[in-house]
């Protein structure tokens, strides 16, 4: 505690937001994969898209990051790696979005961001641009982004 007071930081969510900003990662593509960062809706998101011709329209998975509501990105290594080996495995579209984080956003912000970028996907004109199959569509996610999936798709 004294030498995080030293340095500054007089909270520990200031050193552990630092690490894991570390592990951020750019929008980078490769032989197989395009990334693309945008927004949909005002949102941050990350679009994995395969470069490969497919003779059909295109699965989708829409990735929601976890990090316990407070930290966490698209940009993480982690999730990009999943998201890439999703998007080549599966030969998808992903749509990772970046919803806003407590405590700065509060309940139901990363909720509100969530059904926004779902809405602005499933446009069909949307679909269309990134070939986009409307009846093969995936939402999925991993700890607090688990909880989002399981909320919006009952909503």
């Amino acid at each position: 505690a004294t030498l995080f007071e030293n340095m500054g930081l007089m909270k520990f969510e200031d050193p552990f937001f630092i690490l894991m900003s570390i592990q951020n990662t750019e929008p980078v593509s490769d032989e197989n994969i395009t990334v693309i960062d945008t927004d949909f809706s005002d949102i941050p998101v990350r679009l994995y898209l395969p470069k490969r011709k497919s003779e059909r329209q295109r699965p989708a998975v829409i990735y929601f990051h976890g990090g316990a509501f407070i930290t966490g990105s698209f940009k993480m290594l982690p999730f990009d790696s999943v998201n890439r080996l999703t998007a080549n495995k599966l030969d998808a579209v992903v749509v990772a979005p970046d919803y806003r984080l407590s405590p700065k956003y509060p309940f139901p912000a990363a909720l509100e961001d969530c059904v926004s970028v779902i809405k602005f996907f499933l446009q069909d004109k949307v679909l269309a641009e990134y070939g986009v199959d409307p009846s093969r569509i995936c939402i999925s996610g991993d700890s607090s982004g688990g909880t989002l999936v399981a909320t919006v798709t009952q909503l």
